[in-house]
């Protein structure tokens, strides 16, 4: 049930991000959302509300989901969103940093993490590991003019299909 979960909510997330750039001119802000329950991560928790601009550097490693079983959200938000909602923008640039996290005592083996450091409260939010990505930008980089996510995936099926010449 983990990984179907996650891997839905991981289509989700990336047909989310599709759709708000599809829109990027009206809503040009994004708002983290934290399902509010006892399930709820601290870090995920701490994160709910804050706002970036779409293209603030914070949404390539903290665009949900952040690890397994993670139901985060995103909402996309307009100017008048955040003047009505007295919301205040924060930013990614400058409280951002990469650490790396042992994954195994047996190899020594670690991966790469983000953190991302609240200015106002100093405390820090490490993404999970292997999950520092916008999984959005990973597909809709690779996206032609009108081709829909299923269109993308069969085509990318059927070029890994194809035979390579020798």
């Amino acid at each position: 049930a983990t990984i179907y979960q996650t891997n839905l909510q991981t289509a989700y997330m990336t047909g989310r991000y599709k759709a708000f750039m599809e829109n990027i001119e009206d809503r040009p802000y994004f708002q983290y959302v934290a399902i509010l329950d006892a399930k709820t991560r601290p870090a995920h928790r701490m994160l709910n509300g804050k706002v970036f601009r779409y293209d603030d550097p914070f949404w390539k490693a903290f665009w949900p989901p952040n690890g397994w079983n993670c139901r985060c959200d995103v909402r996309a938000l307009s100017a008048d969103d955040l003047k009505n909602k007295n919301l205040e923008i924060s930013q990614g640039e400058g409280n951002l940093h990469s650490e790396e996290q042992l994954v195994s005592i047996k190899t020594g083996r670690k991966e790469p993490i983000t953190v991302y450091t609240d200015p106002k409260t100093k405390r820090e939010v490490a993404t999970d590991v292997g999950w520092n990505y916008n999984p959005g930008t990973v597909s809709y980089t690779h996206l032609r003019a009108h081709e829909t996510v299923l269109e993308l995936v069969c085509r990318l099926l059927l070029e890994k299909k194809k035979p390579t010449a020798m």
